[in-house]
């Protein structure tokens, strides 16, 4: 009997044929239940040969929740492990029983100044939920894996912790919504979750990401200590939260002890912070508020800038957004001289910074009293202009950073305020040797000639074509 054609097919055509034929549902084949009539693995009943490919396509990614962790248990064997790329672990708390209010909060949106936040059951049930979930998962199924059967490049891991009331969620699917960044985060932005201290370590998770770009539960501090130290061979790290961290010093806190966790092994952090909502430009405040930020240093100093700044001597690539000080890129009181510090392997660096300093300085400032009222919109605005001292402050540690870079490829800063509003400074430098720095504010900024100076310094030494540009916004 003749064997069927597709048998003698190469096994790259017979992927792409089954891909092809499975169009989106190649990935999260774990997510409860599986339905093999109507995904992907339908297709593995074929032959070993589209089993093989089918089992490499479907167990590249996959997404476990509390349901399908025990299916979880029997159906990634060894050979299946070694498929795995990536896995979204999803740790659906409770539903919230009742809308209590446990203490009054003023929000924006609710003129009582009432908020529904979670109560002292509600913490105690999600981190008892939490700890069931993570400690099965790291204990009872990841410690139990060979090293022996992962791929070489390691798993991603990817944690999203959220209860399928919280707004912005519909099941274990984010959904979109009108104002995305704040979905019923004002319900939970005061609790902060921990994580078991007995995980047993995983060698084999290259990747670890922790919230997301729309909302996310908050971890103390405590909670990425255990987490970090259960994975010792972490390379990149990705940490997103969407919180008003001025109001909370908890917050602030929670990361510093996360930077201090990472070990030697991270070459690549990713850390979105929104402490403020950028959203609202200085304007619209009462200028009081101008003076009432709270001072986010202690005895002046950012202590979470000044441990990303010590981190960043290990990575390749960094990227940060949130309310950081110049001490990110230079610490106080050192000269260039001194012989650190040294970055000897960064490549990328991108942050994003808040128009407000961690002590409280602002990035612009209000020039006179008079409104200039926009023709086109009616909106009326201050007149402001650039706080020379504090970006003049900030572009020189810049500028001395990159003197220690000798692998700096891409460095990005912005400040993206609101329609009218921005400062942004780009620097690229090709393996051609050909190099350029862009500034581009509004209101109006010039680098002073010492900031100007040092970067002449940089291409002489590293023997760069350098090209300076400032401009406006609104030039091409």
């Amino acid at each position: 009997m003749m064997a069927h054609p597709s048998f003698y097919l190469p096994p790259e055509i017979l992927r792409m044929i089954i891909e092809f034929l499975s169009g989106d549902d190649i990935t999260n084949s774990i997510s409860g239940t599986i339905d093999y009539e109507n995904t992907i693995s339908s297709y593995a009943a074929v032959s070993k040969t589209w089993q093989n490919i089918v089992e490499s396509i479907s167990f590249r990614c996959i997404t476990l929740t509390p349901e399908s962790l025990p299916l979880a248990r029997t159906i990634i064997t060894p050979s299946r492990q070694y498929y795995l790329r990536k896995i979204d672990l999803h740790i659906v708390l409770p539903d919230y029983k009742d809308n209590r209010i446990r203490r009054d909060v003023v929000v924006d949106d609710n003129e009582d100044g009432d908020t529904d936040v979670e109560t002292l059951d509600d913490q105690i049930r999600n981190q008892a939920v939490l700890d069931d979930f993570v400690r099965s998962f790291f204990n009872d199924i990841l410690s139990t894996w060979n090293i022996q059967d992962i791929c070489e490049d390691g798993i991603g891991l990817n944690i999203r912790i959220y209860s399928r009331s919280d707004d912005g969620y519909t099941t274990h699917v984010l959904a979109e919504s009108e104002d995305p960044l704040w979905s019923g985060s004002e319900r939970f932005q005061d609790s902060f979750l921990s994580v078991p201290r007995t995980l047993l370590p995983v060698p084999f998770i290259s990747g670890l990401s922790i919230g997301d770009d729309i909302s996310t539960r908050n971890l103390s501090g405590e909670g990425y200590s255990s987490l970090l130290r259960a994975l010792p061979n972490v390379i990149r790290v990705d940490v997103w939260a969407h919180e008003k961290q001025y109001a909370n010093q908890n917050h602030r806190n929670a990361y510093i002890e996360l930077v201090r966790s990472l070990g030697p092994s991270v070459t690549s952090l990713l850390c979105h912070i929104d402490d403020i909502d950028q959203d609202q430009p200085p304007e619209w405040w009462h200028i009081d508020s101008l003076q009432t930020i709270q001072d986010m240093t202690v005895n002046g100093r950012d202590t979470l800038s000044e441990s990303l700044h010590v981190l960043s001597y290990q990575l390749i690539s960094l990227d940060v957004c949130g309310v950081f000080s110049p001490s990110l890129f230079w610490p106080q009181n050192t000269s260039t001289d001194s012989g650190t510090p040294f970055w000897p392997n960064l490549e990328i660096l991108e942050v994003a910074l808040h128009y407000v300093l961690p002590g409280g300085i602002w990035l612009f400032q209000k020039c006179r009293d008079e409104w200039n009222v926009d023709p086109f919109t009616g909106v009326a605005h201050f007149h402001w202009e650039a706080n020379e001292d504090a970006l003049n402050m900030l572009h020189a540690a810049v500028v001395r950073a990159v003197t220690k870079m000798p692998k700096i490829a891409s460095l990005t800063i912005q400040c993206n305020l609101s329609p009218g509003f921005s400062h942004h400074f780009r620097l690229t430098v090709t393996k051609k040797r050909i190099a350029k720095a862009i500034w581009t504010s509004s209101p109006a900024y010039e680098p002073p000639r010492q900031v100007l100076d040092l970067w002449k310094m940089i291409a002489w030494h590293r023997s760069l074509y350098f090209n300076f540009v400032v401009k406006a916004p609104d030039e091409s």
